[in-house]
């Protein structure tokens, strides 16, 4: 998590160890230093997975979210502005959050998926003792970035065995 131009970020930030594998091709490790066709494929697999956690109300992460207080969520509820964007739904109040999920960030080494730009976005995921945590990295989550990168150095390599071999 970092802070930056008055916003508060949070998101999962990938990076993969991938580097070390380039070096050791000595001169030929560029081919594997530029992911940005695997943060391609990898985002939308995040994006599904994020929105399961959105949609179980962390369950699906075994984080279910606390429930909103009897006042609160009478007052979502008697709000005209709160009830007509979610009434006494949890993590509902502009959509703001749940819309801003999303890839913010893919250079060559690195992708931030997370919320950019919401000031509570922070506090909703971490908040000691009521936080309802929306993003997480999920053994599913794990398996599409092994299998992404698996795809990835494989091509590479397919691709400097056609260069070796001219």
């Amino acid at each position: 998590m970092a802070r930056g131009k008055g916003t508060i970020k949070a998101g999962i930030t990938i990076t993969p160890g991938l580097k070390q594998i380039g070096d050791s091709f000595e001169g030929l490790g560029k081919e594997f230093v530029d992911y940005r066709e695997m943060w391609k494929r990898l985002s939308p697999k995040i994006g599904d997975e994020a929105n399961k956690i959105w949609s179980s109300q962390g369950g699906a992460i075994g984080a279910k979210w606390q429930p909103l207080t009897e006042a609160y969520k009478q007052r979502k509820i008697n709000d005209p502005n709160l009830a007509r964007s979610g009434g006494g739904r949890l993590m509902v109040r502009t959509g703001a959050l749940k819309r801003g999920l999303k890839t913010f960030s893919k250079t060559k080494k690195a992708m931030r998926y997370g919320v950019k730009k919401i000031p509570y976005a922070r506090s909703m995921q971490f908040q000691l003792g009521k936080a309802r945590p929306y993003l997480a990295v999920t053994d599913k989550m794990q398996r599409a970035f092994l299998e992404e990168a698996n795809d990835f150095i494989a091509k590479k390599l397919r691709t400097l065995d056609r260069k070796l071999g001219k």
